[in-house]
């Protein structure tokens, strides 16, 4: 006999639903038929009608297939400081040498520096990490799951490595994405993660799969150049597929549309064949990242009615 699938909810405050459960069982209930479909079988009903078009667009870990979730120490207290000067410290207690002291983006908007030594931090995540201490880069962070209340807002980005709670979710924790990869000097390196100097500066190659960049150079009609950003007239670049992802990714209407699709997988980024509109999706990535990295802030429009220190203090 084939299972079948039920599935009823109940809202309210605990008095209501503790009224609603005396007066009803199982077989008075309101209950809806669940399919399970692959890959997920979700147990809960689901909204399919947009899946197929969701499922169009290139799954960011397929697009970018480098990556890795972020770093964790197991001692935040002993590894990372709020500057450069107080993690020095750190490094110097723990006789590691201050060269291992770098950035790291341990909460959103919130850069600290961190002692990268295995001796401190209990996962590296080194051959994904490494990409973002070699040279200049953009790092893409993403979630796979989030169980939240809210809508989906789990997009960000850095120049620096990442702890695993930059982002947060009940349900799991934050993944990198870097932009280039950087050839590694290490011998009998892994070579999906170290291919030798690529045509970029400092060696740096993208980190963007061959079947991506030629599905969305074929719906451009233009060509790719591997470093940098194209003119948008004949060529597209690396950085111009950052800030056209990083763009949508931050579309309201692409976060409410694709909502429940989501919470429950890594984020697909549809492709458009709109030369006007991709220059102006890159156009408007590229100024997001720019607040979001807090290099391209704009003068604040709010100012004071008097002078003042600028101190938050008692109100009077």
């Amino acid at each position: 006999m084939t299972a079948r699938v039920h599935h009823a909810e109940l809202w309210g405050d605990r008095g209501a639903k503790y009224d609603w459960l005396i007066s009803h069982d199982v077989t008075d209930t309101h209950w809806k038929t669940v399919r399970p479909q692959s890959p997920f079988y979700l147990f809960n009903p689901q909204n399919t009608k947009r899946l197929d078009e969701y499922n169009k667009g290139f799954k960011i870990t397929d697009a970018m297939p480098v990556n890795s979730v972020g770093i964790v120490t197991g001692q935040d207290a002993n590894a990372i400081d709020f500057t450069s000067k107080d993690a020095r410290k750190l490094a110097n207690d723990r006789q590691v040498p201050i060269e291992c002291v770098v950035p790291l983006l341990y909460r959103p908007f919130d850069q600290r520096f961190v002692v990268y030594h295995p001796s401190l931090v209990t996962r590296t995540r080194m051959q994904v990490m490494r990409h973002m201490l070699a040279g200049e880069n953009l790092g893409l962070i993403y979630m796979r799951q989030v169980a939240l209340g809210d809508a989906y807002s789990h997009f960000g980005v850095s120049r620096c490595a990442v702890d695993n709670r930059a982002f947060y979710s009940n349900k799991g924790i934050m993944s990198l994405s870097p932009l280039y990869l950087y050839p590694s000097s290490e011998a009998g390196a892994h070579k999906l993660f170290a291919e030798g100097p690529g045509p970029g500066k400092g060696g740096r190659r993208p980190n963007l799969s061959p079947e991506f960049v030629a599905e969305f150079a074929e719906k451009l009609g233009l060509t790719f150049v591997p470093d940098g950003a194209g003119d948008l007239k004949k060529t597209f670049g690396a950085e111009d597929v950052f800030h056209y992802a990083y763009a949508v990714f931050h579309s309201p209407t692409y976060r409410s549309r694709y909502a429940q699709f989501l919470k429950i997988d890594f984020p697909r980024l549809p492709l458009t064949s709109d030369r006007k509109l991709f220059a102006r999706m890159c156009a408007l990535g590229a100024e997001v990242v720019g607040l979001h990295l807090l290099e391209q802030v704009p003068e604040p429009g709010a100012t004071y009615p008097q002078a003042g220190d600028s101190v938050v203090d008692k109100p009077r």
